[in-house]
């Protein structure tokens, strides 16, 4: 029973079987092994070392973007000046399959297994090995409810602490390379980054079709190239620990608001090669400085228990050199001594065990010490026995899918996001200072004395690290913070009252003593603070804070602003201000009964806002870019409508101009007014024919000095049109060849194309379509379906001129937040 719990536990490894990598042109014996048995024309996969290697030790760059930038170019330069003659002889001898790796200066190729002992003597070859690979063991898990949050997993390394005082992984990237992730889960769909720097599938290249779970017979899922996937579920686990929420009740990951990317090393049949492996670091080096993840999480290892294999060695420092920390798990061959595993016992590797419920080392986490060099190993544990995380969907059809997993595989995500979390609150650290601190501030009372052969150094505390970090870039001092940081209270009535709380947070080492707090600046006779301030003259302790609450009764109509002022023993902000601002209006319009319209005014550098209001009645205003609202609300005279209007900017005529859908019919009224809402300035209303379901969609075409106007016909179909700026001179409906909504489409025009950008609701799912075309409706281009995200309602699109891209913002199908995101005008490029 235990061989069959291990063999279970034990799904990270996979089997990758390659001698150690030893000066001098040589075959290595399991290389050997294998073309003893072998006819002279089978085809045998190899990695082929060259000995002239790239020099690093003398790059000095500190910037850590501009480092990785060198780092690549010295890289890549050798590899393109050294494998010219070893491509040519390749070729000769028959090669096929020839896959340049500039991380090692290696090239991966398949050749006839005659014409391989040549190689051993060819100029320049260090060494030949084979590029080897076997299933891994299949997984059992169990099912797993949702608890509170969050899991008893994250609180034991205090994670949780690290939350409380504003670090949750915002502005950091995490990575793992793995069987792939399941983009659909809830937990994780809502934060991979996307994009075509997100997702990385060496199975999907035609060159790498024979390491397929079925050899070039692959899967939808190994060929997907630009959507995540991953129909094992191992990945989906480890990155569910990393970067998982709470969409299921608990909250599953250690840094749940950190951006993920991913390597699919592994194919559906839970193998990988390591010419496959060394892609996908290669990939992430590669890629832009600033787009590169920060931490990379790797749990999988060589099966050879107690056996030392440097493959992977160089390419991890050199990952590490370019300020990319990477974390592999320890193996599951426990509990007997001696029995670590590579690449995780390699030297400057980061290894991490597992330990249960009870901070005691599990059973099954391998021990030390390690076969490469005799230290202590593991270097650190985290829980990773019964941890609940994401489990795959099934294509979306059990999105609520969690399981409790154990495995070392699943100790070090924590770790990994332990480290993004420290990243997030220093972003300066180097990684060999990352991973001392987590190594010296673990758990003093658990696995004691250390470091020793079962615990590492311990079980990692990342408060402690905090703690820790803290001290030795800024000092024993408080600090303080607020959240919110600034607080507009946007536009408020005259004479009413509306509050806000604020959470004091002290994110330093030492008690931060509060004397005060009150209300400074312009208008602070408008702001007040009422009884219950929990801040001024406290004492909060680290990782602690009181709530001070704000109350906004604005006097007369205008914008105003003032400031929330907290004295405290702060050294760097003794007085910390917090930015409080509002709008004031006299009449106030009757209940919003529906989404706001917005079109922006360049000549005016502000922005027009219309709604619907209960009565149906229709009201505009204006606001600048920062949302500070100007004036009051204009009701218009005449006009009802039965959903919200559109609105579009004018730029030609400085007009705006309103388009809604009449309350009593099914045509759309067109009308311009004054880019002041002067009601003298409006035209009136201009009738035009239409079987419109919803509101019309408008949008002002320079080129032509027309009105694009889009509406959702009665069947649901897209019908488009034109007209001057007055609706006057209407071209009449085109149908749209494909596509149909099931609300009312969004359109923006696109000046650098020429074209008219759409988005809609899909008529059968919660997913967003954008797609393209010309001013007359022609040159429809196929429709792209964002496969992250839904939306509750219409989605609204503008276009960016500054960074030539389509904007998008949708109603959250979880939480009724608002989510935005960037594409190209093609669809492709998505942001997340």
């Amino acid at each position: 029973m235990r061989d069959l719990r291990r063999t279970a536990i034990w799904l990270c490894c996979i089997y990758l079987v390659l001698g150690p990598w030893v000066r001098g042109a040589r075959l290595d014996p399991h290389l050997q092994a294998v073309l003893q048995t072998s006819t002279s024309s089978a085809g045998v996969p190899v990695i082929i070392l060259l000995s002239d290697q790239a020099d690093l030790s003398g790059i000095e760059e500190t910037d850590k973007e501009l480092k990785r930038s060198e780092i690549v170019s010295k890289l890549k330069d050798k590899a393109q000046k050294t494998q010219g003659p070893l491509k040519v002889f390749l070729r000769a001898e028959g090669s096929k399959r020839t896959i340049p790796l500039w991380i090692l200066n290696a090239i991966a190729t398949t050749l006839p297994a005659g014409r391989i002992a040549a190689l051993s003597s060819f100029a320049g070859v260090a060494g030949v090995y084979l590029d080897y690979a076997v299933e891994v063991p299949p997984v059992t898990v169990l099912g797993a409810e949702a608890a509170g949050p969050p899991e008893w997993n994250i609180t034991a390394i205090r994670a949780p602490d690290l939350w409380g005082i504003g670090f949750t992984g915002v502005g950091i990237v995490v990575a793992n390379t793995d069987t792939g992730v399941d983009v659909l889960h809830p937990d994780l769909g809502r934060n991979w980054r996307g994009g075509a720097d997100s997702w990385y599938n060496p199975y999907s290249d035609p060159l790498n079709a024979g390491y397929c779970r079925i050899p070039n017979n692959c899967s939808p899922c190994e060929l997907s190239s630009s959507v995540p996937c991953d129909v094992n579920g191992h990945g989906t686990g480890t990155m569910g620990l990393m970067a998982g929420g709470s969409t299921g009740g608990t909250t599953i990951g250690v840094a749940p608001d950190v951006k993920w990317v991913a390597v699919k090393a592994l194919n559906d049949g839970r193998s990988g090669a390591s010419s496959i492996i060394l892609l996908g670091f290669q990939w992430m080096l590669a890629l832009p400085p600033e787009r590169a993840p920060d931490v990379v999480n790797n749990s999988w290892g060589f099966p050879n228990v107690n056996g030392c294999n440097t493959v992977f060695q160089s390419a991890i420092e050199t990952m590490k050199a370019a300020g990319i920390e990477v974390v592999f798990s320890a193996g599951n061959s426990g509990p007997a001594g001696y029995t670590s595993v590579s690449p995780a016992n390699n030297p400057g590797s980061f290894s991490v065990g597992a330990t249960d419920a009870t901070n005691t080392i599990a059973y099954f986490s391998s021990r030390g010490p390690s076969a490469c060099d005799g230290t202590a190993f593991p270097h650190v544990v985290a829980p990773g026995a019964n941890v609940k995380s994401a489990a795959p969907t099934g294509g979306g059809s059990i999105p609520d899918s969690y399981a409790s997993l154990s495995g070392t595989s699943f100790s070090s995500p924590h770790v990994a996001a332990a480290a993004a979390l420290l990243l997030g609150a220093f972003p300066t650290i180097g990684i060999p200072d990352l991973e001392n601190i987590l190594a010296g501030t673990t758990d003093s009372a658990v696995g004691n004395p250390l470091p020793n052969n079962s615990y590492g150094f311990g079980l990692i505390d990342v408060a402690s690290a905090y703690e820790s970090a803290f001290s030795s870039i800024k000092g024993n001092i408080a600090e303080i913070v607020s959240s919110p940081a600034f607080f507009h209270f946007g536009s408020v009535g005259v004479s009413t009252t509306v509050s806000k709380a604020f959470t004091v947070v002290n994110r330093g080492i030492s008690d931060l003593s509060i004397s005060h707090a009150e209300i400074t600046g312009t208008n602070d006779g408008e702001f007040s603070i009422p009884v219950g301030d929990t801040c001024s003259g406290s004492v909060i302790l680290p990782f602690s804070s009181c709530t001070v609450s704000v109350i906004f009764t604005p006097t007369s109509v205008g914008y105003k602003n003032a400031d929330l002022s907290i004295e405290s023993n702060d050294p760097v902000n003794p007085t910390f201000n917090v930015l409080l601002s509002g709008a004031a209006y006299g009449s106030i319009p009757a209940l919003t009964a529906s989404a706001p319209a917005v079109a922006w005014n360049g000549a005016a550098d502000r922005f027009h806002i219309a709604f619907k209001s209960a009565s149906g009645r229709i009201w505009l205003g204006t606001a600048e870019a920062n949302g500070h609202f100007n004036d009051d609300w204009v009701r218009l005279s005449t006009g009802w409508t039965n959903d919200a209007p559109a609105i579009a900017w004018n730029s030609t005529s400085n007009k705006l101009v309103i388009a809604v859908a009449s309350s009593h019919d099914t045509a759309v009224y067109i009308a311009n007014i004054d880019a002041d809402h002067t009601l003298g300035s409006f035209t009136g209303w201009t009738r035009i024919e239409a079987e419109a379901r919803y509101s019309p969609a408008v949008t002002w075409n320079p080129t032509s000095g027309r009105l694009q106007i889009a509406v959702r016909a009665t069947s649901t179909r897209i019908l488009i049109g034109n007209a001057d700026s007055d609706g006057t001179e209407f071209s009449g409906w085109t149908q749209l060849a494909k596509g149909s909504t099931r609300l009312y489409p969004s359109i923006a025009w696109n000046p650098v194309e020429n074209k008219v950008q759409i988005a809609v609701k899909g008529r059968d799912n919660n997913s967003v379509y954008v797609t393209n075309f010309n001013a007359d409706g022609s040159g429809l281009a196929d429709w792209f379906r964002i496969v992250t995200g839904e939306t509750l309602a219409a989605p609204g699109i503008t276009w960016n001129s500054v960074a030539s891209k389509v904007e998008i913002a949708v109603k959250a199908s979880v939480g009724n937040g608002i989510q935005k995101a960037s594409m190209n005008a093609s669809g492709d490029g998505f942001s997340g």
